[in-house]
């Protein structure tokens, strides 16, 4: 076998090849794709054949083809907060800071440039972004951030590269527009974006809610965390038999009478598929908020409510709700 270009070729030489004969058999070609050429989007080359005349002269023809690479970019983002609190009361004050952090990850097959992390608190009246900064490796030279890159960027070369996780951070200052009838209430959702080489935006999102001064995580937390709560029937072992059973206030595995049950398996796909269900199927979008919910009950242990609203019966309206468009009526939504 030699190699050419780095492509292996196999086979030959065909000793004679009569006129109007073919062999098709005798040669083949192997490659190795390089990142580059996923990157690029296909994989250009040219083979060409040569042999000897009667007359000794070499004769040769070219032929050409280019492959196709296909492409999957992708990239993920978790943000986790940690509420800081700061007078020990446990519920968190106008004046009290939360640590949010982020971690984007390249989670597809191309190489991605122009990497960004917004991070904004959603609420009435409109939006306030939080800052949000890289957590960077000063090369040694802290008096030097010519040459500083994300801790994450291991081969220094400013591109977020197949499999890389990046590392940002922001604080938050919990101000007097954050509470809601005396009670703290910040929900916000971080966006992370890049760009592939063939000049392609992606995005992925992740959010997080502060109620009534405790922590609960959002549908995308939960989406992104199911190590948290896939135990759910506890048996030490994550397997099909796991389920979550909305509507349990009993705790004894059954649901009650407003309640069904989801395999961990159908929770996931709810919490994910619902992503692309925004203004479409509602009860995507409320089956989304009502796993996350009854998540932060029951696994987070956040019994909180907001203002007057009381969530163990919100989480009961939201079932009926759904239960109501039970569709081929066998108790599941």
């Amino acid at each position: 076998a030699d190699t050419i270009g780095g492509v292996t070729i196999s086979g030959g030489p065909i000793a004679t090849l009569a006129v109007g004969a073919t062999d098709t058999d005798t040669f083949t070609g192997s490659y190795t794709l390089t990142q580059a050429d996923i990157d690029n989007g296909s994989f250009f080359n040219t083979a060409t054949v040569t042999g000897t005349d009667p007359n000794g002269e070499d004769v040769s023809d070219p032929d050409d083809e280019t492959v196709t690479t296909p492409q999957d970019p992708s990239i993920d983002l978790v943000k986790t907060g940690t509420f800081n609190d700061e007078d020990g009361d446990t519920y968190a004050d106008v004046g009290e800071t939360i640590s949010y952090a982020f971690t984007v990850t390249n989670d597809g097959n191309v190489t991605l440039s122009d990497v960004t992390v917004n991070d904004v608190i959603v609420r009435e009246g409109g939006n306030e972004p939080v800052p949000v900064e890289p957590v960077l490796d000063d090369q040694g030279t802290p008096l030097d951030p010519s040459d500083d890159r994300n801790v994450g960027d291991t081969n220094q070369d400013e591109l977020l590269d197949v499999g890389e996780t990046w590392l940002y951070e922001a604080a938050y200052t919990v101000a007097d527009a954050d509470t809601v009838e005396g009670q703290v209430f910040i929900q916000n959702v971080a966006v992370a974006t890049a760009t592939t080489p063939a000049g392609e935006v992606v995005k992925a999102a992740d959010g997080l809610l502060l109620a009534g001064g405790q922590g609960v995580g959002s549908p995308g937390y939960w989406k992104n965390h199911p190590e948290v709560w896939m135990d759910a029937n506890g048996d030490g072992t994550v397997d099909d038999q796991d389920v979550l059973v909305i509507g349990d206030w009993g705790g004894d595995g059954v649901p009650d009478d407003q309640g069904f049950t989801l395999t961990t398996e159908e929770a996931l796909r709810v919490l994910d598929a619902s992503q692309t269900q925004k203004g479409g199927d509602k009860r995507f979008t409320l089956g989304r908020s009502l796993i996350a919910s009854w998540l932060n009950v029951t696994v987070a242990g956040n019994n909180y409510a907001v203002g007057d609203v009381d969530v163990g019966e919100a989480i009961d309206e939201a079932t009926a709700w759904l239960l109501a468009f039970d569709a081929d009526g066998n108790g599941n939504p």
